[in-house]
């Protein structure tokens, strides 16, 4: 799972039927999977939606709704990956 965070960029589904996403920044996280957001549709207006859903990678219920946010691939990829080992070494 992603935790989101407050200025994290996700792509937003204003409709069930829309192909392409508009970008979108949390600007409040209700929890791991209900978000606030804003962002610019394809025009470049600014919107803004709340109580959006945030679909998870491992969801199973994913495109189930119309008002949705997702991850961008890239997030995914990323968070897919192991974390390196932070400490100090000996």
């Amino acid at each position: 799972m992603i935790k989101p965070t407050i200025g994290r960029v996700v792509y937003f589904f204003a409709d069930f039927d829309q192909p392409e996403p508009f970008p979108a920044l949390i600007t409040y996280v209700h929890s791991d999977v209900l978000i606030n957001v804003a962002g610019f549709d394809h025009n470049g207006n600014p919107f803004k939606a709340t109580s959006v859903t945030l679909e998870q990678p491992e969801d199973e219920t994913a495109e189930t709704t119309s008002r949705r946010a997702t991850w961008m691939p890239y997030q995914v990829k990323v968070s897919e990956q192991p974390t390196p080992h932070r400490g100090l070494t000996r």
